[in-house]
């Protein structure tokens, strides 16, 4: 019986672990996704999300929660990628190559909320306005179109949202972008809280 049947065999029975095959499989499972992180440049998105959810499972047979801080990064330059791709389909008129980016977006996500691995959208989420910005009213056009056209726009409103930006500011209207860049623009010109002055009484 393999490691993983003895780990199945022995959750089935509620029989606890063993110690050190606990702590055995707390290092494996830390040792993995350090090894999934470091070729996520190799592997396709499908092969990068199968294999930590395939860790992540192994995990559970033996009551280990892995530690996400190994994935998080490498997870969240995934998703910067795929929305960038999914940019430039749209601008390149490909609806085949953003419907296959947003699946990949999609699933990327669900890891990540089911895991509960968190990434951070910040990236994606600057670089997806530039591109709409770029834009400038062909998406308000192409949502006022039809066919393909019009169901490409639909899909980078939906990955707007995705990625916690506006659809409001992505339908193209000069008022609106320039709205969503002065707040912006305020936000970073906005003065940090001063950290609190050290107490004198130590």
């Amino acid at each position: 019986m393999g490691q993983e049947g003895l780990l199945l065999s022995l959750r089935e029975e509620n029989r606890p672990l063993p110690a050190l095959l606990h702590h055995l499989a707390r290092a494996v499972t830390e040792e993995r996704l350090a090894r999934i992180s470091r070729d996520v440049d190799t592997m396709e998105p499908e092969e990068f999300l199968d294999r930590i959810e395939e860790t992540y499972l192994l995990a559970g047979l033996a009551g280990v929660t892995p530690d996400s801080g190994a994935v998080s990064g490498p997870l969240s330059a995934l998703f910067l990628r795929l929305a960038q791709q999914a940019a430039a389909a749209w601008h390149a008129r490909r609806l085949d190559q953003v419907l296959e980016l947003d699946n990949r977006i999609r699933a990327l996500l669900s890891l990540a909320e089911t895991r509960e691995i968190g990434i951070d959208r910040t990236a994606a989420e600057e670089s997806l306005y530039a591109a709409m910005r770029r834009a400038g009213d062909a998406l308000e056009k192409a949502l006022s179109g039809q066919g393909e056209v019009r169901r490409g726009a639909e899909l980078m409103l939906a990955l707007a949202a995705r990625v916690n930006l506006s659809p409001r500011v992505l339908r193209g209207t000069p008022t609106a972008l320039k709205s969503e860049a002065a707040r912006r623009e305020l936000a970073a010109a906005a003065p940090q809280p001063k950290p609190p002055a050290a107490s004198l009484n130590r």
